[in-house]
């Protein structure tokens, strides 16, 4: 009975859509679907399964019946078209069956990169991988007009031969890395570029004439070009750096150097003149918020039960924070100590306790607060000419770790700004200490910079000079005719006959043929400072044309 059933039941064809036997559908087909041009579909059920179908189910499993009694109703059984797009088991063209991978913007979206980096210290976690990622120094990086974007959107991307100069932590190493990264994400070919990564302190002549071949032969033998990159580059001698001079002139071979150090002082010229100096600038306060928000979102992976109470405590904390960290690992390192500090929710008495904790008192006896008060307490007391106190600060700061010659830079300035013309020989005396102290170094530089000291407190004092400047930088800014004045025609220079015509020097009396080089009836303001009382700034323009001479030395 069942099996005269089966053999009466209907199918509808995938192709026509007829009603077509059970016996009779895979003749059916192969007539129906011989007539197509495309070979390539199946030319039968079997084959339409193997095709279409995943795991192909059994013919009689797959079709669902329905048994009935009453002879008359054997037309209504239902069947179920193996072919329909509900189907779950029918594939569609455009799906396979392996599951594509996640595409992430960043590796600092991406929780396998993450866990592979969860041992590393905070600061190392937030190293930047690509120029997404990668945090300050707009203008050698923006899209606009930055130097070393432009090397790297060439047709070919490239990037110069260059020395990096910038304070400590300011994101030299991770700078190179990024442009590294970038090369060979550019790349249009396999040959990608490699990096020695090299270190100034530790670096032999032989090692770097070893690197040096090798860089060679790889790129004679791979085509492979070579990043030499030598972190605190002016720690090499004169011999190591004249070595360097065959890699910046070599075409698949790049010289990157790092350095805290002027390069003009440290670097040979004739190295000088092959590369590129970028000067790294400090991160400004929106850039240390990026920062944050990055630093935020790494430790929310790894932290996920520890927050800050609410946003007004987190721009609180950020600016504490902020004015505590001198460079921006001693920044990401404060808030790594305040995310172990802190059970569950970080607010200002998690900060209070985190600094009036021994451990941080011992680290951070010297912050960029303390370090402006002291230099600012040691200016002042030169000025009001304590000697007893001028070097008590001076060698606070050089205990705490101050740059002696970030002192000499600062007498220079005393020197000009509170000495002046009175005596002059201080300005020659600062100058003279600042070589001495980059020749000598510390600890033997010490005295020299107490001398100095000494002899600009016992100096006299005047601040003429500094005075008139203020008032003149001043009215530039505020006296619309004394910003805008003209050179007059008798002291312009002619050095083409057009110009003499035009009345360029003409007139002009040259002072040394006169007694005592004076010319009395000759002007040197432009002619817009003379005669124009109708102009609302005329009592101005005639108090600015004696400013200095009005100026007393002190008082």
């Amino acid at each position: 009975m069942s099996d005269q059933i089966v053999s009466s039941q209907l199918i509808n064809c995938p192709k026509c859509a007829n009603k077509i036997s059970f016996t009779r559908i895979n003749s059916h087909l192969d007539s129906c679907l011989g007539s197509e041009k495309n070979n390539s579909k199946p030319s039968s059920v079997k084959s339409l399964l193997t095709g279409r179908i995943s795991k192909p189910p059994s013919l009689t499993r797959s079709i669902k019946t329905i048994i009935l009694s009453d002879e008359d109703d054997q037309e209504k059984p239902v069947i179920t078209n193996l072919f329909n797009d509900n189907n779950p088991n029918f594939i569609k063209n455009e799906e396979t069956t392996t599951k594509k991978p996640i595409i992430y913007e960043t590796k600092f979206e991406d929780p396998a990169y993450l866990k592979k980096i969860q041992h590393l210290p905070l600061f190392a976690k937030l190293k930047p991988q690509c120029l997404k990622t990668y945090i300050g120094q707009d203008h050698l990086l923006n899209k606009e007009n930055g130097i070393i974007y432009k090397h790297l959107t060439q047709p070919i991307p490239n990037i110069p031969n260059m020395i990096l100069f910038g304070p400590p932590s300011i994101g030299k190493t991770s700078l190179v890395t990024t442009l590294l990264n970038e090369l060979n994400s550019r790349q249009q070919t396999k040959n990608k570029w490699k990096m020695f990564t090299l270190s100034g302190v530790t670096l032999s002549t032989t090692e770097l004439k070893q690197i040096i071949t090798r860089s060679v032969e790889d790129y004679k033998n791979w085509k492979k070009s070579t990043i030499i990159f030598i972190d605190e580059i002016h720690r090499l001698n004169k011999l190591q750096q004249d070595s360097l001079l065959s890699i910046a002139e070599m075409g698949h071979c790049r010289l990157i150097g790092c350095t805290t150090e002027n390069p003009s002082f440290k670097i040979n010229n004739a190295v000088l003149s092959r590369l590129d100096v970028f000067v790294l600038k400090p991160y400004s306060r929106k850039e240390k918020w990026e920062m944050f928000e990055q630093l935020v979102k790494m430790q929310f992976f790894f932290k996920p039960n520890i927050h800050f109470e609410n946003d007004e405590v987190k721009n609180k904390i950020f600016d504490k924070v902020l004015g505590i960290s001198d460079d921006n690992r001693r920044f990401i390192s404060i808030f790594e100590n305040l995310y172990l500090f802190a059970d569950e929710i970080i607010n200002e008495a998690t900060l209070s306790n985190f600094l009036e904790s021994d451990a941080f008192k011992d680290i951070l006896y010297y912050n960029t607060d303390t370090h402006y008060e002291l230099i600012s307490a040691f200016h002042k007391s030169v000025r009001g000419s304590d000697t007893n106190a001028a070097l008590y600060y001076m060698f606070k700061m050089l205990k705490s770790g101050c740059d002696p010659l970030y002192l000499c830079r600062r007498m220079i300035r005393i020197a000009s700004e509170d000495i002046g013309i009175i005596n002059n020989e201080a300005l020659i005396f600062a100058n003279t200490t600042y070589e001495s102290c980059m020749k000598l170094g510390m600890p033997e530089s010490d005295v020299i910079l107490a001398h100095c000291c000494v002899l600009l407190c016992e100096s006299p004092k005047s601040v003429k000079i500094y005075r008139a400047m203020n008032k003149i930088k001043a009215a530039l800014d505020d006296i619309p005719t004394y910003r805008d004045g003209q050179v007059p025609l008798h002291l312009r220079n002619a050095p083409t006959k057009l110009m003499e015509q035009m009345g360029y020097k003409k007139g002009y009396k040259y002072n040394p043929d006169y007694p005592e080089g004076k010319v009395d009836d000759q002007e040197y303001f432009p002619s817009t400072f003379y005669n124009n009382k109708n102009d609302p700034d005329f009592e101005n323009i005639e108090r600015m044309k004696t400013v200095y001479d009005d100026e007393k030395h002190l008082g």
